[in-house]
């Protein structure tokens, strides 16, 4: 619980001394978490390397990584109950899901021979939804294959959707050895709480609350220009799907260095795309060369971007996308609906609701919103009307319609106080560099930061050494795990995280190995301060001698 900020208190009540033990859920009061305990570097290189000392002890994780212990016991009985021993399966919201992850597999391992088996219920109470889980089946050694579908376009079955699934067939979930309530009992309980009414009315007022918060007007907004998602990945992977159907079969423009299945959707579906990885003006350069000898599908940025802060001139990107045509697709997560205004220079703004306009870090959701400034508004209205399919559960809709209220107010407490901790930072001797807005491209975010809007909550820190950055990490007493924008400071090594596989890749675009990412919580600047000032005062000369 957080109360008054001059109080040394962060989660459950707690400060110092504060605890969170290897692979607990973050937040721990729920089996929905969406971030899992990782306190020391160490522990996520063990997880990267799939070393059994933390992946045995995994139960929950961010959800599009490691597959939730309730959709892989459901995952399980669908192997059993199909009678394919020797097989391993990813369910899906719906057949055209299924469809897409058959073909992405088809693509990737052309031996796999994928199997498609579907199962729907249809209760007989109006007021509980009709639901469907197709479920796509491959032989064990292609488990990989499919799992990638699975995390980069963020289509998924997410733990409240299994405990239905389980509850309707009679699957007894556990999680950490607690097992879920009584089928009959739970699907009673749940027919109060989540019915289809409450579900459409959470839903709505989500949309309302995204297009309010797009055009700082409140009671002025179309809700009907924002679609809802299962995830934010999901949002971003079906407006690729927008694009391709829309623009044509061409390749898209990533600008900026982003969020790592951002790139991977453009490289992965459709032709593929160029990576322009700076996103500053000699990148604007490239991309008129490339105008001049090829169309483009669409133009994907995010503002700012993760994890450098960077933001990308969408004036000038906007000036290009009238010329030559093409769609301009941002990404405004880390800069959030109350600090920028965007409608002007983008035809579609993506979200992940998961983050800082949930807060609680207990569900996932994402939406695609279209400008009502855009000149291809109808074209982009009409395709999504024909093709958006309302994949997000109705129990995280109302979880996440709850979770949502007062967001703004939130936001704008957490941008105070993230800056002031920047500030703070910046000028300590034993910090190399903080990647914030204020002091990254601060002259093009300026251009589009509304009158009352600040920073954000999320920044980068970079040290002199990588013993320096496992030393604050390790010594940090606050949440440590992936994901961000939670009500509470959740910190990782985010290039370690994102980018194991690739990290000489991530450091040729100025992404150093030893980045650390953190998300400024509501603990409030006091609490903020002192932990921080405590976790660099654990540096010593002797960390900057040795690397790992």
């Amino acid at each position: 619980m957080l109360q008054d900020q001059d109080k040394e208190i962060t989660l459950d009540g707690k400060w110092e001394g504060i605890e969170f033990p290897l692979c607990s859920s973050i937040p721990s009061n729920t089996p929905h978490a969406v971030s899992v305990s990782l306190p020391k570097w160490i522990d996520n290189v063990d997880y990267l390397e799939g070393n059994l000392r933390v992946v045995e002890k995994m139960k929950t994780g961010y959800p599009r990584f490691c597959v939730h212990e309730y959709v892989k016991q459901v995952f399980e009985s669908i192997v059993i109950k199909a009678g394919l021993q020797g097989y391993t399966c990813f369910g899906f919201p719906s057949p055209r899901v299924a469809s897409d992850c058959i073909d992405f597999v088809r693509r990737q391992s052309p031996s796999a021979e994928p199997k498609l088996v579907e199962y729907s219920i249809k209760p007989k109470n109006g007021s509980i939804p009709p639901s469907t889980l197709v479920a796509v089946l491959v032989p064990q050694e292609f488990y990989s294959t499919l799992k990638a579908f699975w995390l980069h376009t963020g289509e998924i079955i997410t733990s409240r959707y299994a405990e239905y699934y389980a509850a309707n067939y009679g699957i007894k979930l556990t999680l950490n050895d607690a097992k879920q309530s009584d089928p009959e009992a739970y699907l009673q309980n749940w027919q109060c709480k989540f019915g289809i009414e409450k579900a459409e009315k959470a839903k709505e007022a989500l949309r309302q609350r995204i297009a309010a918060g797009l055009l700082d007007k409140p009671g002025h907004e179309d809700a009907s220009d924002v679609y809802l998602y299962p995830t934010g990945m999901s949002a971003i992977y079906n407006s690729h799907r927008l694009a391709l159907a829309t623009q044509g079969n061409l390749k898209s423009v990533c600008f900026g260095f982003p969020y790592t299945d951002t790139l991977k959707i453009l490289q992965n579906f459709g032709p593929g795309c160029h990576f322009l990885g700076s996103g500053d003006d000699d990148d604007l350069g490239r991309l008129e060369a490339i105008l001049e000898q090829e169309p483009i599908l669409a133009l994907y940025c995010e503002i700012p971007s993760n994890p450098l802060l960077k933001s990308p001139s969408l004036t000038r990107l906007r000036q290009l996308a009238n010329k030559y045509g093409f769609l301009v697709i941002v990404d405004d997560t880390i800069g959030g609906l109350v600090n920028l205004d965007l409608l002007d220079f983008v035809d579609i703004v993506a979200s992940s609701l998961t983050k800082i306009f949930s807060g609680k870090g207990d569900v996932m959701g994402g939406s695609l919103a279209i400008s009502p400034k855009s000149s291809k508004r109808h074209l982009i209205k009409q395709w999504l009307d024909a093709n958006h399919e309302d994949l997000m559960w109705n129990e995280d809709a109302i979880v996440l319609e709850l979770n949502s209220r007062g967001f703004e107010e939130r936001m704008c407490r957490i941008n105070s106080d993230a800056e002031a901790l920047c500030d703070f930072l910046r000028s300590h001797p034993l910090v190399k560099q903080v990647f914030y807005p204020k002091y990254t491209t601060p002259e093009i975010f300026e251009q589009y930061r509304r009158s009352k809007g600040g920073y954000g909550y999320l920044f980068s820190l970079d040290f002199y050494t990588p013993n320096h950055a496992i030393s604050f990490y390790d010594n940090l007493a606050c949440a440590k795990g992936p994901s961000h924008g939670t009500n509470f400071t959740l910190v990782c090594p985010y290039t370690l995280i994102a980018h194991y596989s690739e990290l000489d890749w991530a450091a040729s675009h100025n992404v150093s190995p030893s980045l650390v990412r953190v998300s400024v919580g509501l603990e409030g600047s006091a609490w903020l301060r002192k932990a921080f000032s405590k976790a660099l005062s654990s540096l010593t000369d002797d960390d900057s001698k040795t690397t790992p």
